[in-house]
């Protein structure tokens, strides 16, 4: 049976705020758990957040602040990134950092791994079926309780060694 705040969530709004789908009423029920409004404008950035993981991207806050004022023009920077470090603080996002990068967020908070090209950036989600086991063996052959991970391999996106390919063989012509 649903709790009454979730079933008021499905009823479409509770204190203001339309509640449309069912990663709205996750989000709505995560958020009020613990202690904090499920305002539109965490729904908004939640929801693009979750189209770009879709996409396969992992936007900074910049790219997520310009998405949401699409439909938000009032937002500001600040509301999406405490937005963003909260959903990371609630397990429902992921911030993750890379050297020389201001940190993007990863809407697919499930366990996977980080393939990031050295060229031109681009950052790509692969999901391992071995990743939940690797971890057990690392917790046990370390003692530590494990509360998260980030696994990011380096390398040259299929684009990138395209391109060196190509420049490589017009150099040698």
């Amino acid at each position: 049976m649903a709790s009454s705040n979730e079933a008021r969530a499905t009823e479409g709004t509770r204190g203001g705020t339309t509640v449309t789908s069912r990663r709205d009423i996750k989000l709505y029920k995560r958020l009020r758990d613990a202690g904090f409004r499920p305002t539109p404008q965490r729904l908004a950035v939640y929801e693009c957040l979750l189209d770009m993981a879709r996409q396969g991207r992992h936007p900074d806050v910049e790219e997520l602040y310009h998405a949401v004022r699409r439909n938000f023009p009032t937002i500001s920077r600040a509301t999406v990134r405490r937005t963003l470090d909260l959903l990371a603080g609630l397990g429902l996002a992921r911030r993750i950092t890379f050297p020389g990068d201001a940190g993007r967020y990863d809407g697919d908070a499930h366990p996977h791994v980080h393939l990031r090209c050295v060229d031109c950036g681009t950052v790509t989600d692969i999901h391992v079926p071995e990743l939940p086991d690797l971890l057990e063996v690392v917790a046990a052959r370390s003692g530590f309780l494990l509360t998260g991970h980030t696994l990011v391999f380096t390398g040259l996106c299929p684009g990138c060694r395209s391109s060196r390919r190509e420049a490589h063989a017009t150099q040698a012509s």
